[in-house]
């Protein structure tokens, strides 16, 4: 048994818990315990329905799918009742319509239709919801901003619906999401445009449904791209065969592994990347699915019931070897301002440029293996208006030097974009649910002002560093030179200044899961200082 289908069947037996199986009850059949159980929520998420996958194939596991044919019945119906009369599911608010809902059902609908745990009946309900859903899916569109895992799964859902049924219309529409996911490809250095730039994390799950898309279709230019995806990716993993979440530009250290396993069957040159994926996933140095919310844990562990199945496959027969041990020498990829240093034999250091000059070091040692000594995401000011500005955002870095010894990079701050939900903006919401977002047009103009508001909008401080960090010696010393535009001087009484070990000026769901990695260092995870140092002073520190 590997370390995926563990996982895997952990956040499955979970699912149980979340599956509302008591046939007295109006939700029957729902995943969202939130809505049923605590009665937290006005609306279940459908999203959440994804799950029948995960439940069903822990019970297939166990031998025990036939007890469960009440608990399917009250699923359907629950997706029955659900579905608006348009097509379209609601996850987060009444009256949604976002496509992407559709989307992240869709496969789970699929399986369960192919299944041969439904009868006759079952499936062209099944069928029914599906085709409704598709209807709604192909006449709407993401149009918030350019996310290439989220094309990529688009792409997939449409393009294997329009096999599985014959539906030219989906496939079509599929095969259009799929080239504007390759538009959002830097050929040059493998990686995927996430809003504003590469995210190592994000890209497994884009390359999860690429590598599912080339396999359907047996595409070989897209097998060059997925290949190429994944190579990108391998130079993004710490010797400890993680991700390090500050150095992509949407913060995710995720990590979907059935990509590398499907690479890995068909190419036998990626077999080392894929091992080095399970051993992380081995020694839990990513973050396990069982260890998030059930809403990102159920997507990656359906899809590490996927790479379980392909890694079974892939090596049957074979002995089983440890992950080999990388050497990792230095790298520079310039666009995607990422960029990588050998200190001697046992330390790299990792640099994010274009994120204003973050700074990760790790160590090997023969006792603990590779393991994390130091992370720097810079800086988080606090002003005494109680508004925030943070150093680490995309684009926040200007590299000025690039070479062996030194790295140089002017950073910027811009204000965070933190925000809570409040009671009153809650009713307000609600309001809007209920009247003028119910046209697809608004709420297509609402989506964006939100993800403007919380995720993509920068308002610049006048504040910048110039970030140098020298490795010469064979140490990391580390000094940043602020500078302050007189209009801000004034505003700087009172203020408060934290070096911050990771730190992130956007919101992003997905992103602060925790690593085991985090208490392997001894810093804490902010340090004050004195805001005297803006006024063009050097914070200088070496690490230890």
């Amino acid at each position: 048994m590997d370390s995926y289908f563990r996982a895997a069947a952990e956040t499955a037996a979970y699912s149980f818990s979340c599956w509302q199986r008591e046939p007295a009850s109006p939700s029957f059949g729902c995943f969202d315990r939130q809505y049923w159980g605590w009665k937290k929520k006005d609306l279940p998420d459908a999203a959440l329905q994804a799950a029948i996958t995960i439940a069903l194939r822990f019970a297939e596991a166990k031998g025990q799918t036939s007890l469960l044919s009440g608990a399917i019945e009250g699923y359907i119906a629950f997706m029955e009742h659900i579905q608006l009369r348009d097509g379209s599911f609601d996850q987060m608010y009444p009256n949604e319509r976002a496509p992407g809902v559709v989307h992240d059902i869709l496969s789970s609908l699929i399986w369960l239709w192919r299944s041969g745990h439904t009868d006759g009946a079952q499936k062209q309900r099944l069928e029914k919801v599906m085709a409704r859903a598709v209807a709604y899916a192909l006449q709407a569109d993401e149009k918030h901003g350019e996310i290439a895992n989220h094309f990529a799964h688009y792409a997939w859902e449409l393009i294997h619906y329009g096999k599985v049924f014959s539906n030219e219309t989906a496939s079509a529409r599929g095969h259009n999401y799929l080239e504007r996911t390759l538009k959002l490809f830097h050929p040059k250095e493998g990686w995927f445009r996430e809003y504003d730039g590469p995210d190592a994390g994000y890209q497994t799950r884009a390359l999860a449904f690429l590598s599912k898309i080339a396999d359907l279709t047996d595409d070989g230019g897209l097998w060059d791209v997925v290949k190429s995806g994944a190579r990108f990716v391998e130079a993004c993993l710490m010797p400890d065969n993680s991700l390090h979440p500050m150095l992509g530009v949407r913060s995710t250290a995720l990590c979907y592994p059935s990509g590398f396993e499907r690479i890995a069957a068909r190419f036998d040159e990626f077999g080392d990347l894929a091992d080095r994926i399970h051993d992380s996933w081995l020694k839990g140095k990513v973050t396990l699915p069982s260890k998030m919310d059930f809403e990102n844990g159920l997507r990656i562990a359906d899809d590490a019931f996927d790479a379980s199945d392909i890694r079974q496959k892939r090596l049957a027969g074979r002995p089983a070897t440890e992950a080999p041990n990388p050497t990792l020498g230095s790298l520079d990829l310039r666009d995607a301002g990422l960029h990588r240093r050998a200190l001697g034999a046992n330390r790299t250091l990792h640099v994010a440029s274009r994120l204003g000059g973050v700074a990760v070091v790790y160590e090997t040692s023969q006792k603990r293996g590779a393991s994390l000594r130091h992370e720097d995401a810079g800086y988080l000011l606090q002003l005494s208006d109680g508004s925030r500005w943070v150093s680490r955002f995309a684009g926040s870095g200007e590299p000025l030097r690039i070479s062996e010894a030194q790295l140089s990079v002017k950073a910027g701050f811009t204000r965070a974009l933190h925000e809570d939900l409040t009671p009153l903006k809650l009713i307000i919401l609600r309001l809007l649910n209920l009247t003028v977002l119910r046209f697809q047009w608004v709420g297509d103009v609402f989506r964006k002002i939100v993800v403007r508001r919380l995720i993509s909008g920068q308002e610049r401080l006048p504040l910048t560093f110039v970030r140098t960090i020298d490795i010469s010696s064979g140490k990391v010393a580390v000094a940043d030179t602020f500078s302050a535009d007189d209009r801000l001087r004034r505003k700087l009484t009172g203020a408060r200044l934290f070096r911050c070990r990771r730190t992130i000026a956007n919101h992003m769901a997905s992103s602060r899961y925790f690593q085991i990695q985090e208490l392997e260092s001894d810093q804490p995870w902010t340090e004050e200082l004195s805001a005297e140092v803006l006024d063009g002073r050097t914070i200088e520190y070496v690490v230890k």
